[in-house]
Formats: structure tokens, sequence, C-alpha cells
């Protein structure tokens, strides 16, 4: 099946078709088909993009030649904003590769090696979906170079790929410690508001990011704790809910530091600790009794 030579918004409108028909079959002529739709992730509209991407999807292990055209969309911006920063397309590339499967893999590769981070980064998150441990291998030393890079936007979009590769990044936890605590230490000496909200949006990406990796170890606990405290924050920050939240998706192996942590004296601190034992259920629930001032 070959589509003929279309406008955009033709190509769009048949890659719909093929994403929400159960009727087709692509089968032999999927490689017929694979080129018309790689035109069509060029597309800058949004909705559009990820029908073209789904499209991609449905053509299952034969569209591995698409898996890098699918990393560069990533690079396509909109409003000024890349598209690596939209979660649903993020979302439907992962899918999508996940639907290509192992026959994707060698691109991947060749994608955390290209010199646009962006890139480097949707490569990572599409090993972690179907290749897990090379991801751990390969994925989180280029991410963590990233990570230390003097632009804040590129650590920035590290610390994305870092989170959306789930536990696949675990053993990058120690450096997204240390990139917490310079972006504390420099929000805290930074006299230049723009640069403060950076780094406090660093810190509450950072936050999210060990949420979804969980590992629920001391230091793990410990860092986030402290982003629980109201002296760790300026006011209004959005920091200590991304603690809340990261908290409570790591589930039991958090509660005994943050039992210890029910005996600060800092009454804040102490009500959005009991909060997060309370979300957790019962068990962690009746660590609070005794601990917190009604």
């Amino acid at each position: 099946m070959r589509l003929p030579d279309m406008d955009g918004l033709e190509i769009l409108s048949v890659v719909a078709i093929l994403c929400f028909s159960s009727s087709v079959s692509f089968g032999s002529s999927g490689s017929e088909t694979l080129p018309s739709l790689i035109q069509a992730l060029n597309e800058k509209n949004q909705p559009r993009l990820i029908l073209a991407i789904q499209a991609v999807g449905r053509l299952g292990p034969s569209a591995s030649g698409a898996v890098f055209p699918l990393l560069k969309t990533v690079t396509i911006e909109q409003d000024g904003v890349s598209f690596l920063w939209i979660a649903d397309v993020r979302n439907a590339i992962a899918t999508t590769i996940c639907q290509i499967g192992e026959a994707g893999v060698p691109s991947l590769l060749l994608g955390l090696k290209n010199n646009d981070n962006r890139v480097r980064s949707m490569a990572a998150i599409g090993l972690a979906v179907v290749a897990p441990e090379v991801a751990r291998k390969k994925a989180n030393p280029i991410l963590l170079k990233d990570l230390r890079h003097r632009q804040i936007r590129r650590q920035r979009e590290a610390v994305l790929a870092l989170g959306d590769m789930g536990p696949a990044a675990k053993p990058a936890v120690p450096g997204l410690l240390k990139a917490l605590e310079r972006a504390r230490r420099a929000q805290r000496g930074s006299v230049e508001k723009f640069k403060s909200e950076d780094y406090e949006y660093l810190r509450a990406e950072v936050v999210e990011a060990l949420g979804k990796i969980r590992l629920a170890n001391n230091e793990t606990v410990g860092a986030l704790i402290e982003e629980l405290k109201p002296t760790a924050s300026f006011s209004n920050s959005d920091v200590p809910v991304y603690a809340e939240e990261a908290l409570v998706s790591m589930g039991a192996g958090a509660v005994p530091k943050l039992t210890q942590a029910l005996h600060n004296d800092d009454d804040v601190l102490r009500s959005r600790i009991a909060r997060i034992l309370r979300k957790m259920g019962p068990p962690a629930k009746q660590r609070i009794n005794g601990c917190v001032r009604p």
C-alpha cells in the first residue's frame, strides 16, 4: 500500500484512517507505506504528528526504519517549545517504539550518539522501553554527562529523560541527587530572578524524576525530605508538592526514614510527612500516632 503524492493535510487524513481503523492490515505492504508515514513525521501540528506516530506503530517491527525519524520529531518546535517537552508526544513515540520492538534497538543506539541532546534523550527513553538493560548501561552515562552541562536547559532535558526511563535510570540516581544539591545552592546564591526560576524548575523536575525512578534508599528519601522543608524553597514554590508525590510513589521503602523525620521540631515538615504517610495507606498511617501534634 503506497500513499500517492499528497500534501501534509491529505497525508494526515490517511494516517488517521490507518491509525484508527481495525480493518486495515499492513502486511507485506508496510515497506511501501512507511516512506509516506515518515514524511508525515515532519508535521508541526501536534495532534496530527501524534496520529502519524501512532500509524507508524501499527506497522510493528517492519517500521524499524522509522525509529530515527521518530526520535527527530522531538526537535520540532511549536511556539518556541520543543516537542520533547510535550508528554503526549513522548508517550506516543515510546509506545510506537515498543510496538516496533527490538528491531529498533540499533537505531536507538545511534540516536544516543546524536549531536542533538534532545534526540539523545528520546533515544534513552526508547531504550528503556524495549531494552532496559541496554539503557542502564548505555543511556545513563550519556544523560549524566548532559546533566553536568553548563546550560540549565540541557540539564533539565536530561532530567526529563531520566524520569521517563523509570527504574532503568536507577544507576543515575546519585548524579540526580548531586544535581539537586547544585541547583539548591545555585538558587540560593542567584540574584537574578529568571535564573532563580530556572533552578526552581530544575529542582522540581529532579524531584519528580526521583519519584518515577523509585529508588527508595536512605540518600534519596533523605534528599526528598529536605525538599519538604519550608526553608528549602522560596515562597509559593511547587517543589514540596513534587517531593510529597515522589515520596508517596516510593511506598513502603520510604516509610522508615519518613517515620524518623516525624520527630523533627518543624511543625510544617511534620504535617507534610504525616500527609504523605496517610496517602500511603493504613500500615504507614500507623506510624503517625504519637508523633504529630493535633
